[in-house]
């Protein structure tokens, strides 16, 4: 009517049809779709409070509204139209419980902030998200474990994020432990995952890590021990398990450019995976294990140990759309590079440099199209072209190497094997018969 009032639901709702709902508070008191609805469509002024689980057959999943989870909880859409939780004010969703989203033929938005943290000395709520195309976050993920004033702080939630056909797109999440006057918190593992495989030479899923909205910008990924000692810090992973590598970046700011900042006890990036920031990236940890880097601006690489995940030659795409071959792991700055920590191993082949460029300089060499590319300085990004004189040249050295092989090769007709010594053409004892 014209003047919403609240909607409040004390068993469960089943049925295999389409459910609309507006209203001032809408409250679910039990599970949804025991047997699947087809739709839920829920827009409330008020708040949107879940009890238990919800699940659809087909889709729309829509919630326009604050969702306040009292239990945990778990969204389920099975159709091929999207799961989205719009936000009216404050958190998008919110509880310090677990939370499961899963849409395993559709997408996944969340418009707003998620805050599953613990208070009181209690442990964040897990966050575990599955989809098959791309997984977006607008807002924050807060996940950490509750300060304690009078004991033990509260261990971090872990936050987990796969994509099966499509990228991830994130802003900050934090898992970090809550800090105490006896000890700190552990912190939760982060791990991010988007699809491993590509289509026209360009990887169907990025990493893509924008803007941290935090407000004292502690940074994008963060799995920190809380004070107060004992704590352990958590295991940040971006990994989609490529098995090649790609010719552009798959770990990347936003396209309009961003700062990227990393904070966590081990640092893991995955096999084949590149990483490129318009803006400055900084990676903070005890260990960290790290393929090719490139930041538009300042890299900054603070370790005890930096695992070098080596590489033989491969082929990077350069601005103009032509590709050319890195050999060598980089990690470049446009502007200032820093390294502290051991390289391991410590003769891995390594381009590490800030290259003293302006980002009026370096970002049109980063980009191709809406592509971030991956640039390297070693060759520069040029297509080769055999001049006639270098095709002389090798056809020179052919010929040497035939006189040579015919050297060491028997004479036809004499019986095998035969007594000879290996010499210098044209130096006796060659100019004498066997």
């Amino acid at each position: 009517g014209g003047s919403p009032g609240d909607i409040t639901f004390l068993s469960t709702i089943d049925g295999a049809h389409a459910l609309s709902l507006t209203g001032r508070n809408i409250d679910f008191a039990a599970n949804v779709g025991g047997v699947p609805l087809t739709s839920l469509q829920v827009t409330a002024s008020g708040t949107i409070t879940v009890t238990g689980n919800q699940t659809v057959a087909t889709g729309p999943m829509l919630y326009n509204g604050p969702v306040v989870l009292t239990t945990n909880s778990r969204f389920t859409d099975n159709g091929a139209n999207g799961m989205v939780f719009q936000v009216i004010s404050g958190s998008a969703i919110s509880g310090n419980v677990n939370l499961e989203l899963t849409a395993s033929n559709t997408t996944i938005s969340v418009q707003g902030d998620i805050d599953l943290s613990g208070s009181s000395g209690s442990a964040g709520g897990n966050l575990t998200v599955s989809a098959l195309g791309t997984t977006t976050f607008a807002g924050q993920i807060l996940i950490q474990g509750g300060d304690n004033l009078a004991g033990a702080g509260g261990s971090g939630g872990v936050a987990s994020i796969i994509s099966n056909a499509g990228s991830v797109s994130v802003h900050n999440i934090n898992t970090s432990g809550g800090s105490g006057t006896i000890s700190g918190g552990n912190a939760g593992n982060i791990s991010l995952q988007p699809a491993s495989s590509y289509s026209g030479g360009y990887p169907v899923g990025l990493i893509v890590l924008n803007s941290d909205l935090s407000i004292t910008a502690e940074g994008n990924l963060v799995a920190l021990a809380g004070t107060g000692g004992g704590g352990i810090g958590g295991t940040i992973t971006l990994s989609a398990n490529r098995s090649a590598p790609a010719t552009v970046a798959t770990i990347t700011s936003s396209l309009s450019g961003n700062n990227i900042s990393i904070i966590g006890t081990n640092i893991i990036l995955g096999p084949n995976e590149a990483m490129t920031g318009l803006g400055s990236l900084t990676f903070t940890g005890t260990n960290l294990t790290l393929g090719d880097l490139v930041a538009l601006e300042d890299l900054t690489l603070l370790g005890v140990d930096i695992n070098l995940r080596t590489h033989g030659d491969e082929s990077i795409l350069a601005s103009n759309g032509l590709l050319y071959t890195s050999p060598t792991l980089h990690f470049l700055a446009g502007r200032n590079y820093l390294q502290v920590g051991t390289l391991v191993p410590l003769d891995g082949p390594l381009n590490a440099q800030g290259l003293g460029l302006t980002t009026t300089q370096f970002r049109p060499q980063l980009l191709f199209n809406t592509h971030i590319l991956n640039f390297d300085t070693s060759p520069k990004p040029v297509p080769f072209v055999a001049s006639e004189a270098s095709k002389q040249f090798a056809i020179y050295l052919l010929l040497i190497a035939d006189a040579q092989l015919s050297d060491l090769l028997p004479v036809w007709g004499w019986p095998w094997p035969l007594p000879y010594e290996m010499c210098d053409r044209g130096k006796s004892p060659c100019n004498e018969p066997f």
